[in-house]
């Protein structure tokens, strides 16, 4: 719990006044830094997680979103990353070369200027490091043990709940004191608290990580977190009022209940109970206290134009040949950019280079593929698909990053464990 009340205090901090936010952080990660039983991989993985909430905020006021705490220590990552590389497989190598030359390519093709090699610095952020990451996992593997991944998941566990409780708290001032603190944004039916991301939907879409991963929680034993975790981070989506979070929430739980990970003959059906729950609450309410039902039911069924932006990057994608292969660029994209990572990539960066990163995230699914590792990504990979500004999708690559940790880990320590297993079916078998 002590990491949530830290998490809590450097967001409420940076959202009243960002220089003392910029202290708490700045305090919090020295204190993580200072503990000498710790490997610097551990360090480094419990720094990106709690600062997870604060990854589109700036260091300080006046910079730019770009140069946060989470680009500071993705950076840092990546260095540490290389220093301990052994081996680099033919095709991940083949994939990110192919990915930067054209991401050369469209800074070249595109009149963009320095604002646009900023934004392909910021696309290149998103790839490199998890690609890389996994690539040293070997190294991730020799350096974390059990205890280290259930310290370094209970981090993440708690660093969720605060930015529950974060966006709780912020609704709480602004409703009972009229105090607006951090990204609030007034809308004719509803109005979002959006806490440090100036983006309802991708908020939302964090916040379903709560819900993906308390059956986690619960087959490890802490049911009563399990419960708190989905109830609060449902509340906080509906207090949110982005209907993302909750569609990306009951889709992943459903996937879990469809898909369980090995060995769970049933993935705690229950606990869908939480989400389904509010959901049916948040339905009745707004439809109890809405003047006209079926202007209502409009809104709710609206998509606010995305569908509009999907065909427009269509039309921007292929209105020549050269924007098929680089596409037409971030700086200066032309109207509203789709609300959608996969779309955005393929019009900005260009079919190639979109490919690329798809067979990257593909890779990265069927890494964790079979183990409950697997439905944070998939979470955020959702979410993905609802939102607008590439950029926004730092805070999965951070969770990926975690996930591949945990998932190699594993690996060495349940290793001898099949081992073991096949030598007893071997030896039963050649005794019969």
């Amino acid at each position: 719990m002590i990491a949530t009340l830290a998490t809590l205090v450097n967001i409420m901090a940076y959202l009243i006044a960002p220089p003392a936010g910029f202290a708490t952080v700045a305090l919090t990660l020295v204190v993580v830094a200072s503990r000498r039983a710790r490997s610097r991989l551990e360090k480094l993985l419990t720094m990106l997680l709690l600062t997870l909430p604060l990854y589109m905020v700036p260091l300080l006021p006046g910079l730019h979103h770009f140069i946060s705490w989470t680009t500071i220590l993705l950076l840092g990552l990546t260095a540490v990353s290389i220093s301990r590389l052994r081996r680099l497989s033919p095709l991940t190598l083949f994939l990110m070369l192919v990915i930067v030359s054209f991401s050369v390519l469209t800074g070249l093709s595109t009149d963009d200027g320095s604002e646009g090699w900023y934004y392909l610095a910021q696309f290149l952020l998103l790839v490199i490091p998890p690609a890389l990451f996994y690539e040293s996992r070997d190294w991730v593997a020799s350096t974390l043990d059990a205890e280290a991944v259930s310290r370094l998941f209970s981090i993440l566990v708690f660093t969720l709940l605060a930015t529950a409780l974060g966006v709780i708290a912020q609704w709480q001032l602004h409703s009972r004191t009229g105090m607006i603190v951090g990204n609030i944004s007034f809308f004719l039916q509803r109005v979002t608290y959006d806490l440090t991301v100036p983006a309802y939907s991708v908020l939302s879409g964090l916040l379903a990580l709560g819900i993906a991963i308390a059956p986690t929680l619960w087959r490890r034993g802490r049911r009563t977190m399990s419960i708190v975790l989905a109830t609060v981070s449902a509340f906080a989506i509906v207090v949110n009022s982005s209907r993302t979070g909750l569609v990306v929430g009951l889709l992943v739980v459903g996937l879990s209940l469809l898909f369980p990970p090995r060995g769970a003959r049933r993935f705690v059906a229950r606990l869908a109970l939480i989400p389904v729950g509010v959901l049916g609450w948040w339905l009745f309410d707004y439809f109890s206290t809405a003047a006209n039902r079926g202007s209502a039911m409009q809104v709710l069924l609206d998509d606010n134009g995305r569908f509009n932006t999907f065909d427009r990057a269509f039309e921007l994608l292929f209105s020549g040949d050269d924007t098929v292969l680089t596409g037409v660029g971030y700086a200066n994209y032309p109207g509203t950019p789709p609300h959608n990572f996969a779309v955005e990539t393929m019009a900005s960066s260009g079919l190639v280079a979109a490919a690329c990163v798809g067979m990257l995230a593909i890779g990265l699914l069927w890494y964790l593929r079979g183990t409950e590792w697997q439905y944070a990504v998939w979470s955020l990979l959702a979410a993905s698909m609802f939102f607008s500004g590439f950029y926004a999708v730092k805070a999965a690559v951070v969770v990926a990053i975690a996930m591949i940790a945990f998932r190699a880990a594993e690996d060495k320590h349940e290793e001898p464990l099949r081992r073991s297993a096949a030598r007893a079916s071997a030896s039963g078998a050649s005794v019969s």
